[in-house]
C-alpha cells in the first residue's frame, strides 16, 4: 500500500535490482501443455512447474512468494492471466541472471543479507507487520529471506560483472541539468505526516464502519494534543510508521487526488479531518510549506550521477539479457498455442 502514484517506497530494494526487467526478447525453445500443467497463467499454484530456465524450474509458488514480498498489495492480481505472464516473463530474467552469478561466483555474506532484510522489514512497517503479512500469504521466514539474498546477489553481479564500463561523473551530470532547465523547477510542495487505516475493496460495510471509527478516535487523540509522530507509530498501517508517519515533501500530482487536495488545504501544524482514499482512512499532518523554486544543481548533483548511471544500466541489461536469452534453453510448460495476442505480446514482449 501506497499514496503515491507510483511504487510503494518498500520496493527500493527492488527498483534497484529488477531494471533488469526493462528488458525484452522472444522466448526460445518450444512450448506445450504438459502434463500437471493446468492452473498457469489463470493462477499461481504452488506444485505447478510452469517453465524451466537451462534446467531449473520456475514453479507457481516462486513466481507467488516473489510478487507477494515485495507487493503484498495485489494478491488479487494473481488471478489475471496478463498479470501472472508478465511475472513470469521478468522471473525468467531475474533466473538467467542468478545463474550467471552462480557461474561467476557472486556471493553476498551475511552482514550485508541482514542488513538489507532488516532494512526492508523496517521500510515494510516493523517487525509485526512483516510477520503478520508472511503469515496471512503464508510465506514462511526462510523463503522470504532467500528472496532478499538471491536479488542482492543478482544486483552484485550486475555491478561487478554487467555495468563495469558505464562511466557516468560531474560532466555529464552538469550537462544534463544546464540542457533540460525545465525538469528542475519545482512546484508548490508541502512536508507532511500521515496516519492510515488500511482498508481493502473486500471490507464488509461493518468492517469499513469499524476501521472508520478507529481513525476518527486516532483523530480525536491527536487534536486533543497527543503527539502525532508518537500516534502514527502506534496506530498507522503504512510503511512510514516507524518514523512516525512522515512522508517528507511532496508535490499535488505525487500523491492521489483527495490525499493532495486535504494537505494542500492545511497550514504547518494543522491536521486533517479523515480523509478517504483507494489505500483507507488517512489523518494528515502538515509540517512545512515549500513555494515553487528551482532547485540548485548541488542540491541534485548526486541523483543525477544515479540517475544517468542508471539509465545507462537499463541499455546495457537490456542488450546483455537479449544476448543471454538467445543462448539459454527456456522451455515453457504451459499451453502457449492458447495465448491471446495480447497476452502472447506480455509473455514475449
Amino acid at each position: 500500500m501506497c499514496i503515491r502514484d507510483r511504487s510503494c517506497p518498500r520496493h527500493w530494494i527492488a527498483v534497484t535490482v529488477f531494471a533488469a526487467w526493462c528488458a525484452g526478447a522472444a522466448l526460445t525453445g518450444c512450448g506445450g501443455n504438459e502434463a500437471g500443467v493446468v492452473a498457469f497463467p489463470d493462477s499461481l499454484v504452488d506444485g505447478e512447474v510452469v517453465a524451466v530456465i537451462n534446467g531449473d524450474d520456475i514453479t507457481g509458488r516462486q513466481l507467488k512468494i516473489f510478487t507477494l514480498v515485495y507487493q503484498p498489495n495485489v494478491a488479487d492480481s494473481l488471478n489475471s492471466r496478463l498479470f501472472n505472464l508478465d511475472i513470469l516473463n521478468g522471473f525468467i530474467d531475474r533466473t538467467l541472471l542468478y545463474q550467471e552469478a552462480m557461474a561467476a561466483g557472486v556471493a553476498v555474506d551475511d552482514s550485508t543479507h541482514h542488513w538489507f532484510v532488516n532494512r526492508f522489514t523496517q521500510a515494510f512497517g516493523g517487525e509485526g507487520k512483516m510477520e503478520a503479512m508472511l503469515s496471512r500469504y503464508q510465506i514462511t521466514r526462510p523463503e522470504f529471506e532467500q528472496v532478499i539474498k538471491r536479488d542482492l546477489v543478482i544486483r552484485r553481479f550486475i555491478e561487478t560483472q554487467v555495468g563495469t564500463d558505464i562511466d557516468v561523473g560531474e560532466d555529464d551530470a552538469r550537462a544534463y541539468y544546464d540542457n533540460n532547465p525545465d525538469r528542475f523547477q519545482t512546484g508548490e510542495a508541502v512536508h507532511a505526516r500521515h496516519i492510515i487505516v488500511r482498508t481493502l475493496p473486500a471490507d464488509t460495510d461493518s468492517a469499513r464502519a469499524e476501521k472508520r471509527s478507529r481513525i476518527e478516535a486516532v483523530l480525536a487523540k491527536a487534536r486533543a494534543g497527543e503527539n502525532f509522530q508518537q500516534l502514527a507509530r502506534q496506530h498507522s498501517e503504512g510503511p512510514s510508521a516507524p518514523n512516525g508517519g512522515d512522508l517528507g515533501f511532496f508535490e499535488r500530482q505525487e500523491m492521489v487526488k483527495p490525499f493532495s487536495d486535504a494537505a494542500f488545504d492545511l497550514e504547518p501544524g494543522e491536521i486533517s479531518d479523515v480523509v478517504e482514499t483507494q489505500f483507507g482512512f488517512h489523518i494528515i499532518q502538515v509540517v512545512e510549506r515549500r513555494p515553487a523554486d528551482t532547485m540548485p544543481y548541488e542540491e541534485v548533483r548526486d541523483q543525477l550521477v544515479s540517475g544517468l548511471y542508471d539509465r545507462e544500466l537499463a541499455g546495457v541489461l537490456e542488450n546483455h539479457l537479449k544476448r543471454t536469452r538467445s543462448v539459454a534453453i527456456i522451455e515453457p510448460k504451459f499451453d502457449i498455442g492458447g495465448l491471446t495476442q495480447r497476452e502472447s505480446t506480455t509473455f514475449t514482449r
